[in-house]
């Protein structure tokens, strides 16, 4: 099975303007696209072998990494109820929250939210799972890669009522992407039909994590 990396490598071979690099050429810039699709996607437009690329081709080459992410992220843009995913979020929004984002690493057994802290964030988890506790500090689920926390308590301005903690795993650490939380509601606002599937995710959500 290919990994997202190896279907990433392959998608290059249809970007325009990276034909004419021929399969030679396109093998050598490989290990610099591969050190720069880890990264994350704030940071990889810092990357030396970024930075030499033509502006065509980065433009492109962020284009790709954010289809990836927003795969990842689907829940978050995508409507998950029906079976061919429509995307629900508008992509100039997509575009301006993975431009703003922020990169986390937490060690395994971290901390990264307690109880009564305020939410000036936004999180999605990139890698690794994160543990959430109630108030007595009784285990109530993981969220794993690709899920988000904070949206609740940012839309509906209330403080954290969990403990949110990484859990161990083989690298001992996990990467979370985070945004300023007036910057996402700044963001989502813009347009109506993605802020109410942002509102509807949050309420959902919120009821799930009151049940009593």
């Amino acid at each position: 099975m290919q990994s997202n990396l190896e279907k990433f490598m392959l998608s290059l071979n249809d970007i325009d303007g990276a034909t004419f690099l021929g399969l030679d050429e396109l093998d050598k810039m490989k290990p610099g696209i591969s050190i720069m699709y880890n990264l994350s996607y704030m940071n990889s437009t810092k990357h030396e072998f970024f930075e030499n690329l033509e502006s065509n081709l980065q433009d492109k080459i962020l284009n790709l990494i954010i289809e990836q992410e927003m795969m990842l992220f689907s829940q978050l843009f995508f409507d998950n109820d029906i079976d061919d995913q429509s995307q629900i979020v508008n992509q100039k929004i997509i575009n301006r929250i993975f431009s703003a984002l922020d990169c986390e690493i937490h060690e395994a057994s971290s901390m990264v939210v307690k109880p009564d802290d305020f939410f000036s964030s936004f999180y999605l988890i990139k890698s690794g799972e994160i543990a959430t506790y109630d108030l007595n500090y009784n285990y109530m689920y993981n969220l794993q890669q690709g899920s988000f926390f904070g949206d609740y308590n940012i839309v509906f301005t209330l403080y954290s009522n969990m403990f949110y903690k990484a859990v161990p795993n083989l690298q001992g650490y996990i990467v979370l992407y985070k945004i300023n939380s007036e910057t996402l509601l700044n963001c989502f606002c813009t347009d109506i039909v993605s802020f109410k599937h942002l509102f509807n995710i949050s309420l959902q959500k919120f009821r799930n994590d009151t049940k009593t």
